[in-house]
Protein backbone atom coordinates (compact mmCIF):
# COMPACT_ATOMS: atom_id res chain seq x y z
CA UNK A 1 0.00 0.00 0.00
CA UNK A 2 1.22 3.21 -0.40
CA UNK A 3 1.82 5.74 2.33
CA UNK A 4 2.20 3.09 4.15
CA UNK A 5 5.18 3.02 6.49
CA UNK A 6 6.25 -0.48 7.42
CA UNK A 7 7.66 0.63 10.71
CA UNK A 8 4.31 0.86 13.53
CA UNK A 9 6.32 3.13 15.68
CA UNK A 10 5.68 5.99 13.06
CA UNK A 11 2.24 7.66 14.02
CA UNK A 12 1.67 10.08 11.75
CA UNK A 13 3.54 7.91 8.50
CA UNK A 14 6.56 8.29 6.48
CA UNK A 15 7.93 11.64 7.99
CA UNK A 16 10.68 10.55 6.28
CA UNK A 17 10.01 10.15 2.76
CA UNK A 18 10.66 13.04 0.44
CA UNK A 19 6.81 12.94 -0.69
CA UNK A 20 5.78 13.78 3.14
CA UNK A 21 8.55 16.31 3.07
CA UNK A 22 7.92 18.60 -0.10
CA UNK A 23 4.72 20.33 1.64
CA UNK A 24 7.22 21.53 4.17
CA UNK A 25 9.40 23.18 1.79
CA UNK A 26 9.34 26.80 1.02
CA UNK A 27 9.09 28.76 -2.10
CA UNK A 28 12.66 29.38 -1.99
CA UNK A 29 13.83 25.79 -0.97
CA UNK A 30 11.86 24.28 -3.84
CA UNK A 31 13.60 26.29 -6.55
CA UNK A 32 16.96 25.11 -4.43
CA UNK A 33 16.24 21.67 -4.77
CA UNK A 34 15.28 22.40 -8.52
CA UNK A 35 18.63 23.95 -9.38
CA UNK A 36 20.11 20.92 -7.99
CA UNK A 37 17.80 18.52 -9.62
CA UNK A 38 18.64 20.51 -12.60
CA UNK A 39 22.87 20.51 -12.11
CA UNK A 40 22.99 16.31 -10.93
CA UNK A 41 20.85 16.18 -14.48
CA UNK A 42 23.99 18.14 -16.64
CA UNK A 43 26.45 16.12 -15.01
CA UNK A 44 25.24 13.11 -15.68
CA UNK A 45 24.95 14.30 -19.24
CA UNK A 46 28.56 15.56 -19.41
CA UNK A 47 29.75 12.07 -18.26
CA UNK A 48 27.95 10.40 -20.82
CA UNK A 49 29.02 12.49 -23.49
CA UNK A 50 32.85 12.60 -22.13
CA UNK A 51 32.44 8.74 -21.97
CA UNK A 52 31.32 8.10 -25.54
CA UNK A 53 33.96 10.90 -26.95
CA UNK A 54 36.53 9.42 -25.05
CA UNK A 55 35.93 5.51 -26.62
CA UNK A 56 34.83 6.77 -30.07
CA UNK A 57 38.73 8.15 -30.15
CA UNK A 58 40.12 4.88 -28.56
CA UNK A 59 38.77 2.90 -31.32
CA UNK A 60 40.97 4.97 -34.25
CA UNK A 61 43.42 1.98 -35.27
CA UNK A 62 45.87 4.81 -37.09
CA UNK A 63 47.56 5.87 -34.41
CA UNK A 64 50.29 6.84 -36.32
CA UNK A 65 48.86 9.20 -39.17
CA UNK A 66 48.49 12.87 -38.78
CA UNK A 67 44.82 13.13 -38.90
CA UNK A 68 44.91 10.48 -35.57
CA UNK A 69 47.51 13.55 -33.15
CA UNK A 70 45.10 16.36 -34.50
CA UNK A 71 42.29 14.00 -33.43
CA UNK A 72 43.58 13.81 -30.07
CA UNK A 73 44.33 17.49 -29.33
CA UNK A 74 40.80 18.59 -30.40
CA UNK A 75 39.62 15.64 -27.65
CA UNK A 76 41.95 16.33 -25.41
CA UNK A 77 40.64 20.56 -25.41
CA UNK A 78 36.98 19.24 -25.24
CA UNK A 79 37.26 17.31 -22.83
CA UNK A 80 39.47 20.16 -20.69
CA UNK A 81 36.63 22.03 -21.55
CA UNK A 82 33.72 19.67 -20.09
CA UNK A 83 35.70 19.02 -16.97
CA UNK A 84 35.83 22.67 -16.03
CA UNK A 85 32.30 23.06 -16.02
CA UNK A 86 32.09 20.03 -14.05
CA UNK A 87 34.22 21.37 -11.42
CA UNK A 88 32.30 24.70 -11.40
CA UNK A 89 28.97 22.40 -11.03
CA UNK A 90 31.23 20.55 -8.03
CA UNK A 91 32.40 23.91 -6.39
CA UNK A 92 28.63 25.20 -6.33
CA UNK A 93 26.46 22.91 -5.83
CA UNK A 94 27.26 22.52 -1.95
CA UNK A 95 27.39 25.67 -1.01
CA UNK A 96 23.56 25.80 -3.12
CA UNK A 97 22.27 23.37 -0.66
CA UNK A 98 23.80 25.10 2.20
CA UNK A 99 21.57 27.84 1.04
CA UNK A 100 18.69 26.20 0.90
CA UNK A 101 19.27 24.60 4.17
CA UNK A 102 19.54 27.83 5.65
CA UNK A 103 16.55 29.23 4.30
CA UNK A 104 14.52 26.28 5.45
CA UNK A 105 15.83 26.33 9.32
CA UNK A 106 14.99 30.26 9.13
CA UNK A 107 11.40 28.97 8.06
CA UNK A 108 11.02 26.93 11.25
CA UNK A 109 10.82 29.24 13.62
CA UNK A 110 6.87 30.13 12.55
CA UNK A 111 4.70 31.08 14.90
CA UNK A 112 2.97 27.86 15.83
CA UNK A 113 -0.05 27.84 18.82
CA UNK A 114 -0.78 24.31 20.12
CA UNK A 115 0.12 21.67 22.40
CA UNK A 116 4.42 20.71 22.79
CA UNK A 117 3.61 17.85 20.96
CA UNK A 118 2.53 19.19 17.78
CA UNK A 119 5.69 21.73 17.96
CA UNK A 120 7.86 19.20 18.36
CA UNK A 121 6.42 16.89 15.37
CA UNK A 122 6.47 20.09 13.33
CA UNK A 123 9.82 21.32 13.94
CA UNK A 124 11.25 17.77 13.28
CA UNK A 125 9.47 17.53 10.05
CA UNK A 126 10.47 21.11 9.29
CA UNK A 127 14.56 20.21 9.97
CA UNK A 128 14.17 17.23 7.71
CA UNK A 129 12.60 18.75 5.23
CA UNK A 130 15.74 21.54 5.59
CA UNK A 131 18.38 19.30 5.60
CA UNK A 132 16.59 17.74 2.17
CA UNK A 133 18.90 20.34 0.00
CA UNK A 134 21.77 19.98 1.80
CA UNK A 135 21.65 16.23 0.94
CA UNK A 136 20.74 17.12 -2.58
CA UNK A 137 23.92 19.53 -2.66
CA UNK A 138 25.94 16.77 -1.28
CA UNK A 139 25.18 14.39 -3.87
Amino acid sequence: MPGVCPNSWQVYGCESALASLWPWTTFLQRIDLFALALMLVYVVIVLSHVSYKYRSARRVEDADTEMFHRRRRKLAADLSGEVSSLKSVAFAAPYLGLAGTCVGILGIFRGYSGSMHGALVMVATAMAAALTSAAAGVI
